[in-house]
């Protein structure tokens, strides 16, 4: 018998109404909020679909370790590493902020991270 290693994905679906000038605005605004609320639940009602996939198979009798599929490219890999040392320097300016009690800078500052976590959704969903 051989072992499998699969990955399972959950895919939450929720309509949400939302006024904004435009497009992007709205999906901003939606993305803002729920990372900051409860806005989603993450109960069943709300389950729209479930993916599996084979990331890994370890031949009966073989006892090595798993084969895993890379799936992030070198160009991929690098914007993501980039994208993660700016959030550290994010994060270093911000607390020498805090010591300054500079609050529209450390304002600024989340305002850079929130884009760096754009970046790297945006990376993630281009790898999916």
């Amino acid at each position: 018998m051989n072992q499998y290693k699969i990955e399972m994905k959950e895919i939450f679906r929720k309509e949400i109404l939302v006024c904004a000038e435009s497009e992007k605005e709205a999906t901003d605004i939606v993305e803002k909020a729920y990372l900051r609320t409860n806005m989603l639940d993450h109960s069943y009602k709300d389950l729209a679909a479930v993916e599996t996939k084979v990331i890994g198979k370890r031949e009966e009798n073989n006892y090595g370790e798993m084969e895993e599929e890379n799936i992030i490219d070198k160009e991929s890999r690098e914007n993501i590493k980039g994208t993660i040392d700016q959030m550290y320097e994010n994060l270093k300016e911000m607390d020498n902020a805090l010591v300054e009690d500079d609050i529209v800078y450390i304002d600024m500052l989340i305002e850079n991270l929130e884009d760096n976590i754009e970046d790297l959704k945006e990376v993630v969903r281009e790898i999916e």
